[in-house]
């Protein structure tokens, strides 16, 4: 599916198999976007980014903190049953490099007031190959 907004393009599709020009974007980011798959996904999904990157393109991952990962039925999503994982900053930075990124940055903040109390990690990678 895809949406126009104004300027802006919207795309519904698998992260794992991007229907998208290889070196075709400056950025991409993924804000909680990989917290319901397996972390066997992970690079998977991190290649695709670098795929459709251009050269020392930019990714932000934003993940919660934490070494779970497994269905969950929790109050916060309404006892709905839901895949859930949870990463360590090792393994998001691990992931990267494996896939071809240099790590930028990274950086674990608390959770805010009206969130769920885990804290969450933001790492900025670059493409390099």
């Amino acid at each position: 599916a895809t949406h126009h907004e104004k300027d802006i393009e919207f795309h519904c599709m698998d992260m794992m198999d991007m229907q998208l020009e290889t070196s075709s974007f400056d950025g991409v980011i993924s804000f909680y976007s990989i917290i319901h798959t397996p972390k066997t996904d992970a690079p998977k999904i991190f290649r695709e980014f670098n795929r459709i990157l251009k050269p020392k393109g930019l990714v932000l991952i934003v993940v919660k903190k934490g070494a779970s990962e497994g269905i969950i039925n929790d109050e916060w999503y309404e006892r709905h049953l839901i895949y859930f994982t949870n990463f360590l900053k090792r393994e998001i930075s691990d992931f990267l490099t494996e896939t071809d990124f240099q790590l930028v940055y990274q950086e674990t903040r608390s959770h805010y007031g009206n969130e769920i109390d885990v804290d969450r990690i933001y790492t900025i990678a670059k493409k390099y190959r």
